[in-house]
């Protein structure tokens, strides 16, 4: 698993949890493919949720967080990527 994967990883756990599931691999596929959906939904637009959060009092810093690192993980993957190309 790449770091890039297991930040993924993290920021689905975090997301089950915020819609009250126990963990990821006692889900079912339809709830699963739920926490995906939002997890791909919260990574797509995380760099305009980071410049502006919709409510600072009720952002969920931690979610923020890992946001972040993921971000910075695929810049870092890309950037990779490209150097290999040259």
């Amino acid at each position: 698993m790449t770091p890039l994967d297991a930040k993924r990883l993290e920021i689905s756990e975090l997301i089950a949890a915020e819609l009250g599931f126990d963990d990821l691999d006692g889900m079912d596929t339809a709830d699963r493919a739920m926490v995906d959906q939002h997890t791909d939904d919260a990574i797509a637009s995380c760099a305009a949720y980071l410049a502006n959060p919709a409510d600072g009092e009720n952002s969920n810093i931690r979610l923020r967080q890992l946001l972040k690192q993921h971000l910075s993980l695929a810049n870092m993957q890309i950037t990779q990527d490209n150097n290999h190309h040259i």
